[in-house]
Order: C-alpha cells, then structure tokens, then sequence
C-alpha cells in the first residue's frame, strides 16, 4: 500500500512535466490531395502524420491549408513554425531547418494517352516538349535549373496541368501519379483514360517539414517530429500512411 501511494505522486509528477513541455506547433500546408487538403479527413494522411508524430512527444498541431507560396513565405517570416510536405532541394535547405523525411509517389511525367513522347531518361530529350509544372514546386534539380532550356510553362495547381494536358494546351506535365490518379476518381468524366505515365520515372521522392530558422524552439520542435516520426515507423504506421496515399 506504502509503496502504491508513492507511484501515485510520482506519475502525477510526470504527467505534470510533459504537459508543462507540451507546445503547440503551427504547421501551413496546401491542397495537394490525396496528401494534404481542407476537405480530406483529418486535413490528409501527411497532416495526420504530422500530427501523430508530434503526439508522440506530447506536442499538438494547429494545421492550416493555405496556398503555397503564403505557407513558404509565411513560415520563412516565422508566422508558422514549419510548412509542408516539401520535396528536399538546396535551396529549401538554405531558407530553412528541416526534419527527417517521410515517404511518398516518385516524380513522373504524363502524356496525352497515344502521343508520342521521344523520352529514354535523359532531361535534354525533353527540350522539343512544352512541359507543365506548378508554378512554386520542387521538381528535379535538373529540370529546375534556369538553364535547363526546357519550354516550361507553371500553373497555380496539378489540377490545372492536367486540364491544360488533356486539352493539348501542354504536351508533358510533372505530377506525383498518386495525385493524377486522385484527380482522375474525382473527376473521371473529363479525365479518365485521357492521360498515360511515361516511363521511366523522373524521380524517386521523399518529404519532409521546413522549419522556420526565426522560430527560437525549432530546433526542439524538429527533435520533437524527428522522435515522433521513428516511433510511427517502429509501430508500422508508415505502412498505412502509404496505403492511404495510394489509395491501395
């Protein structure tokens, strides 16, 4: 009984602790579904898993879906802790810290279905192809070069690619499959057997958050998600993250 009466003081203790260093972690994300987005369930499986992660270290998320170029600018002014899901690149890394990465679709390119596409790998066979891209995005580092030489025309979302696509306003555009796919059982009517993956990918991918370098507890707050995110990995929660991402 004595020693029953000990354990009591000493987990409320604990507990008294680990919320006295619970925080809230203010992350901006876009509509980039079936990875994050206002209308998905628990604002997307990546946002869910960002969350999840922070859970683990007793941290809870504010999640806000807001378009791109303000959840890059604004978390670079410190107004959000951290943004994403983002691609790895040098130049997010000069602006800004980043956490260990997290899975997701490669990098790939699509046609109109029977177009011919003279494409074996190489970037340099792309420059007779206007190519879509949304405007603000991480692609490939070679394909994000100024002097590329590639006929690159930006769009505000991948949504709006594809229409462009299907209509031969463009003859490539770069796209995750997972959200062409999403696009696609959306809304099937106009874009459904219209479009076919070119082959190879242009990328393997992984994700990642940019953390604000004006935010003074960042580098606890990365710990934090870093911690959290091989505790997800250890339960077999990536798994399903990626089931629900594909849609498998």
């Amino acid at each position: 009984m004595f020693k029953k009466l000990l354990v009591l003081p000493a987990l409320f203790l604990s507990l008294f602790v680990f919320a006295l260093h619970a925080k809230e972690v203010k992350v901006a994300s876009l509509d980039w579904p079936p990875y994050t987005g206002e209308g998905l369930d628990k604002m997307g499986p990546v946002m869910e898993l960002v969350a999840e992660a922070f859970k683990r270290s007793g941290h809870t998320v504010t999640a806000s879906i807001v378009p791109w170029n303000r959840a890059t600018t604004e978390t670079e002014a410190g107004n959000f802790d951290s943004y994403g899901p983002e691609y790895p690149s040098s130049d997010v890394e000069s602006k800004y810290d980043v956490s260990d990465k997290f899975p997701c679709g490669p990098l790939v390119l699509l046609k109109r279905k029977g177009a011919k596409i003279n494409y074996t790998g190489k970037v340099s066979e792309l420059k007779q192809y206007s190519l879509g891209v949304v405007t603000g995005y991480v692609n490939t580092k070679e394909i994000d070069d100024p002097a590329s030489g590639l006929k690159k025309e930006g769009a505000e979302t991948d949504e709006m690619n594809m229409k462009k696509l299907i209509s031969e306003r463009i003859d490539l555009i770069v796209i995750d499959p997972y959200v062409a796919q999403y696009l696609t059982n959306k809304n099937p009517a106009q874009l459904k057997d219209k479009w076919e993956q070119v082959e190879p990918i242009l990328e393997k991918k992984e994700l990642y958050l940019a953390f604000s370098k004006k935010v003074t507890d960042r580098v606890e707050k990365i710990k934090a998600f870093n911690d959290g995110l091989k505790a997800l990995q250890a339960e077999g929660y990536i798994e399903k993250y990626l089931k629900k991402v594909s849609g498998k």
